[in-house]
């Protein structure tokens, strides 16, 4: 092989290898994780008639965690908690995208802000996420990270869900005393949307 050819290959080396520098796309997101007590935190909160299990009267105050309640029995024990959180911690996710739909009485509600909180339970680590609807009723929620930068999405988690609109008198059982909740998995809801209806 001559000098210019090994020079050539040489260089085209160096080349490929600089454009793969940038080309790795931004540093993932560390997954927010509850607080390793978050399940037994649950029953301490809600579990009022000390049965073992959480129904959806005594869920009424954490409507995250009451959307996540199977439907055969209505209720939800600490076990399942904890397999549920063990189950985000296995995923692996740091962020997951959360695209929702609101409407109004079965009309898009543009202009509206819509707030994932998380459960208190779930202890200080998971950040809250939001957005604003466009006129189509469409938002992608977005979760604040370091030097509040918007990073698309939120962590797996229950959340307490709460809407407003500047100059639109929605009633508080949407927003400060919401009854709107989900559990974000990175499954159906990525997948398909959350959609909340809002009557009054």
């Amino acid at each position: 092989m001559t000098r210019v050819r090994i020079y050539a290959l040489g260089m085209l080396l160096v080349f490929s290898g600089l454009s793969g520098c940038g080309s790795s796309g931004p540093p993932r997101i560390v997954p927010d994780l509850p607080d390793a007590s978050a399940a037994d935190k649950a029953m301490e909160l809600y579990d009022s008639n000390r049965d073992g299990f959480l129904d959806a009267k005594e869920l009424e105050k954490a409507p995250g965690l009451k959307a996540a309640l199977k439907q055969k029995d209505g209720k939800i024990s600490k076990e399942e908690i904890a397999e549920r959180i063990k189950g985000w911690a296995d995923s692996h996710f740091g962020r997951v995208r959360v695209p929702c739909r609101v409407t109004h009485n079965g009309i898009p509600l543009g202009g509206a802000k819509v707030t994932f909180v998380p459960e208190k339970f779930l202890g200080g680590t998971l950040q809250p996420g939001s957005g604003t609807t466009s006129v189509t009723g469409d938002v992608n929620v977005s979760c604040a990270s370091g030097a509040d930068s918007p990073v698309p999405g939120l962590s797996l988690g229950f959340y307490r869900v709460e809407i407003t609109k500047a100059g639109e008198n929605i009633p508080a059982k949407y927003n400060t005393e919401t009854t709107l909740g989900a559990e974000v998995t990175g499954g159906y809801e990525a997948r398909n949307g959350l959609k909340f209806e809002l009557e009054y």
